[in-house]
């Protein structure tokens, strides 16, 4: 986690902690999954499911620049594609160039004069 891009949750020390041991809950994470089921639950357990959470962050990523609506006028790529939300379990399938835009974005979903309609 970068200080510059989240500091906000950079100052919550639970952030910090998963951010330095996150590498330890998976082999902890692997280790029971061996336990409870052998070699075949370790590899969908963590390596399938890695490779389709980047997956779906990718389909996200790209599929919402490029198809989608607008519920407001951005001066960026970014818009709402509700078939990627069911396929990604996202809310709105929404995606952000920058960080700062997501931070924007953040604020203003929550503002009574940004929602739409």
């Amino acid at each position: 986690m970068k200080r510059r891009y989240a500091a906000d949750l950079w100052e919550q020390p639970f952030y910090r902690f998963l951010d330095r041991y996150h590498f330890g809950f998976t082999v902890v994470l692997s280790i029971a999954l061996y336990a409870a089921g052998g070699w075949s639950f370790v590899v969908w357990g963590i390596f399938v499911r890695l490779v389709l959470v980047y997956q779906f962050t990718w389909l996200v990523n790209s599929a919402a620049h490029t198809v989608g609506y607008r519920s407001f006028r951005t001066d960026d790529r970014s818009t709402n594609c509700w078939w990627v939300a069911l396929l990604a379990g996202v809310k709105g399938g929404t995606t952000t160039i920058t960080p700062s835009r997501s931070r924007r974005a953040t604020d203003c979903a929550g503002s009574s004069s940004m929602r739409p309609g």
